[in-house]
């Protein structure tokens, strides 16, 4: 008679369930991919320019044509100082932005009723006023980026989106200044990983046939 006969089969059917499903709890992702820490940087108006102290490489969200100049932003510029009257009985489908910046300076999107449509316009603005109204204090940030709006850093497993604008005394966006990668390329660590996870589940595999006679031979010592 086998030395284990008497065991009970439980803790090894729990270590086989385990194993075999460790597939479905082990973070590949995590594990192999980057970490990407972000930190306030301040901005500021000289003027009317913008200087900054960072990486800022996407536009402020609630600013047009900021950083990313398109065929539209130059169908703006030819409302400086006129206005085009739109053909819709709505405002539906319009740009978000209130804010266009141009090379000119900094204007309002601003529309009024007319016939059969509505009037579009640009009024100018300073840097100042834009700031005041598209910002947000730091506990108006999403939570798990909060702890950097508010002087700290924070490390995330993906890139931020979007460009948020912090008022805190002084204006600040959020800037990422480092990227911390794995000690080994991705691919090597996805590989591995997989190698553990397929060892975990063939022995997952052999704890549960293991679990299953030494069952049949509890029982039969209980019988």
């Amino acid at each position: 008679m086998s030395g284990d006969s008497g065991r009970p089969p439980w803790p090894l059917l729990v270590l086989g369930v385990v194993l075999v499903a460790n597939p479905l709890f082990v973070p590949f992702a995590d594990l192999s991919s980057p970490e990407y820490v972000y930190e306030r940087a301040t901005i500021s108006a000289d003027g009317e320019r913008l200087e900054w102290n960072g990486t800022l490489r996407r536009p402020i969200d609630g600013i047009d044509c900021f950083e990313a100049p398109t065929r539209a932003c130059g169908e703006l510029e030819a409302l400086v100082g006129r206005s085009v009257t739109v053909e819709s009985p709505d405002r539906a489908g319009g740009p978000e932005d209130p804010f266009v910046a141009l090379e000119d300076g900094w204007y309002r999107r601003v529309d009024s009723d007319a016939d059969g449509g509505y009037e579009l316009r640009l009024r100018p603005v300073s840097v100042e006023t834009v700031f005041r109204e598209i910002s947000m204090s730091p506990s108006a940030v999403p939570e798990r980026l909060r702890p950097a709006a508010r002087g700290g850093r924070v490390t995330l497993d993906s890139r931020i989106e979007e460009t948020y604008l912090v008022e805190d005394g002084r204006y600040y966006y959020l800037t990422r200044v480092r990227t911390d990668y794995p000690p080994f390329h991705p691919r090597f660590t996805d590989a591995f990983y997989r190698l553990l996870s397929g060892v975990g589940v063939l022995s997952g595999a052999i704890a549960l046939v293991r679990a299953g006679r030494r069952r049949e031979r509890f029982d039969r010592r209980r019988e």
